[in-house]
């Protein structure tokens, strides 16, 4: 009998250490339905297991299923305490439940000191939403070493607090000229006609999976030849952020890569790159990156 409770430890222990490398598989490669349901299965047997807990609260908040991960986030706050307290903050701010955001700020900011300009622009925002005195707009932001970022800082605030579409489209049109410090944009683009293309589509788009310590909402969209990176490398995919719960664009700029989540933009090419309509038609090139586009996706998601 001893022989037998013995091996049954063992085979017990082996059978756990295997659970937890599936589980933690998943995570790593993003399959979050098959994350549920092996942390799901394990957490009945394991339920003081807060690391596994703290993992599926973090894919139930990816795939929006917030009220489950609020309920796993307040158990294992007790533990995880700073990283409950950044998850629970975006599932508030997502689902615009500012008094709830705001009430957190300042248990954020302790989490992560380093992120000022971040966290300043989230109490900007949040104070705008909820109708509080927002005081002198210098005063709400730190300056930080870099002049550019400065400019960028101050410009984002001012949008928040007034917007202005004109003053926007002309802060992207200087994203059409080469700086070695940031990606530029196509110097033959029609920003206007992008503008309220992109304005219209973000409607009904699929926004990034919120990104932590990021106060604006961020699109993508497929675009060949958009752009540039740093290095001068052609990109083909334009990422544009918008505050939160608006269709008020605050930038565009190209990127290399992007997620599933990337949006097929429907566009007049010849119209957004001011080409005469009698120069040959590209439309079947982008046609033919479009369906491999889907091809990825369906690929990735039966996985």
């Amino acid at each position: 009998m001893k022989a037998n409770k013995k091996n049954k430890s063992i085979g017990a222990i082996h059978s756990e250490k295997e659970a937890i490398i599936n589980i933690v598989e998943a995570y790593k490669k993003s399959k979050h339905d098959i994350l549920i349901k092996l942390a799901t299965e394990y957490l009945t047997t394991h339920p003081d297991d807060n690391d596994i807990r703290f993992m599926r609260a973090q894919t139930y908040r990816k795939k929006g299923m917030y009220k489950k991960a609020l309920e796993d986030l307040e158990i294992t706050e007790t533990v995880e305490k700073d990283y409950a307290i950044i998850e629970k903050f975006y599932i508030y701010y997502n689902l615009e439940m500012y008094d709830e955001a705001y009430r957190l700020l300042p248990e954020l900011k302790k989490t992560n000191p380093t992120t000022p300009q971040s966290t300043s622009l989230l109490e900007l925002i949040l104070r705008k939403k909820l109708g509080y005195k927002i005081g002198n707009i210098k005063d709400i932001y730190n300056k930080s070493e870099s002049n550019t970022t400065v400019e960028e800082t101050l410009y984002v605030r001012e949008q928040i607090l007034d917007y202005n579409k004109e003053n926007v489209k002309g802060y992207i049109k200087k994203m059409c000229q080469n700086d070695p410090r940031r990606p530029s944009l196509n110097a033959q683009l029609n920003i206007d006609y992008l503008y309220e293309t992109v304005a219209r589509s973000i409607k009904t788009a699929t926004k990034q999976d919120c990104m932590f310590f990021r106060a604006l909402s961020y699109y993508d969209f497929v675009i060949l030849n958009i752009g540039t990176d740093k290095d001068g490398e052609i990109c083909n995919y334009l990422r544009v952020s918008v505050e939160p719960q608006t269709n008020h664009i605050i930038n565009m700029y190209p990127i290399k890569f992007s997620t599933l989540c990337c949006n097929v933009l429907e566009i007049d090419m010849d119209k957004l790159f001011n080409r005469d309509n009698s120069k040959q038609d590209t439309s079947s090139r982008v046609d033919k990156f479009k369906a491999r586009l889907e091809r990825t996706r369906k690929i990735n998601e039966n996985k």
